[in-house]
């Protein structure tokens, strides 16, 4: 299954609004559908390239959108069905 990126979860200013609205979009899905190899890197990409300019140009602010997507695709890596129960 191909990550399907829902115009809702950028529709938002802050990277973490983002990340949070994608993370139950991706969590949603998985309960219904299963999971997958590569969850959510469709959604990391997307958010890294619409907000990496978001806190500002300089290199510190775009490394700290950059780890926040990073953790968000390792917690996606980690996911497990005996987590999505507990969710």
């Amino acid at each position: 299954m191909r990550d399907v990126i829902k115009f809702e979860v950028l529709n938002c200013k802050k990277v973490e609004t983002a990340l949070k609205r994608a993370e139950k979009q991706l969590i949603k899905d998985a309960k219904e559908n299963g999971l997958y190899e590569n969850i959510g890197q469709s959604y990391a990409r997307v958010i890294r390239d619409e907000f990496l300019y978001s806190k500002g140009k300089d290199y510190q602010s775009q490394m700290e959108v950059v780890y926040a997507v990073q953790q968000f695709a390792n917690r996606m890596t980690n996911l497990s069905m005996t987590e999505l129960q507990y969710i």
